[in-house]
């Protein structure tokens, strides 16, 4: 979602929703900001950053009613939905007219990433997970798909739980924690990527593309696809996309 089908990241807009509606302690969203803006600074690593800004994101909803910020996911999403890239709608709906479900899978909040995906129509989707007990943010993670190896974990899971096959057709990704799961993959998109994941795909041949590039690239991608679907209907594989 982040930086591909979606030109920024979700989770910091859903951040700042829940901060107009003073659903969250202002102090740990300034230090969700402040890790944010110190990576793209290059003073913290991604993965410092990272679990940074999980810390503080379930610190920030301790006691929160779970309803109240769900409502506000929805919100942001009805608000920021209409700044998705021109190709995401159609690229899941591409997808879907080939017989291939699709899988979100996003180190943004669980609750904005199930709205996303809700609209989209991507049938499977997870996000990053606060604990909640009755109905109520235990302050907690349950879920971190944006540290290492957290997204192939989800992926392997979400494949368990659904019967989906977990040999992946196709996966678009910017990030270096995308790798994990473009190995796992027959067809791989670097989108915009970030350095790590650039020298990694030129490494391993997986393709490289920007939002000028990439329209053009998923037609003929989508085009492999359709001849890569034909023999596995035929021996009953199940195929997806994440």
């Amino acid at each position: 979602m982040d930086g591909t089908l979606f030109p920024g990241v979700l989770g910091m807009e859903f951040v700042a929703a829940l901060a107009a509606r003073d659903l969250s302690d202002p102090q740990h969203i300034k230090e969700i900001k402040l890790a944010t803006r110190r990576y793209e600074d290059g003073e913290l690593d991604l993965a410092s950053a990272t679990a940074i800004v999980y810390e503080r994101y379930a610190a920030c909803l301790k006691g929160q009613a779970q309803h109240q910020v769900q409502e506000v996911a929805w919100e942001c999403w009805a608000r920021v939905s209409r700044q998705l890239f021109s190709f995401s709608r159609r690229l899941v709906e591409d997808l879907a007219e080939l017989g291939i479900p699709s899988m979100l899978i996003s180190g943004s909040p669980d609750e904005v990433i199930q709205a996303a995906a809700r609209d989209l129509r991507i049938p499977y989707a997870r996000g990053a997970i606060a604990s909640t007990h009755a109905g109520r943010y235990t302050g907690e993670l349950a879920s971190a798909p944006g540290v290492r190896g957290g997204k192939s974990a989800v992926l392997a899971e979400l494949t368990c739980s659904t019967g989906v096959a977990p040999k992946c057709v196709f996966a678009l990704g910017n990030s270096i924690n995308d790798a994990e799961v473009f190995r796992r993959s027959a067809l791989s998109v670097a989108f915009e990527p970030d350095g790590e994941l650039m020298a990694l795909s030129e490494a391993n041949g997986w393709l490289i593309a920007d939002r000028t590039s990439l329209p053009t690239m998923l037609r003929k991608v989508l085009a492999s696809l359709a001849e890569y679907r034909g023999p596995l209907e035929s021996s009953g594989t199940d195929v997806h996309s994440p």
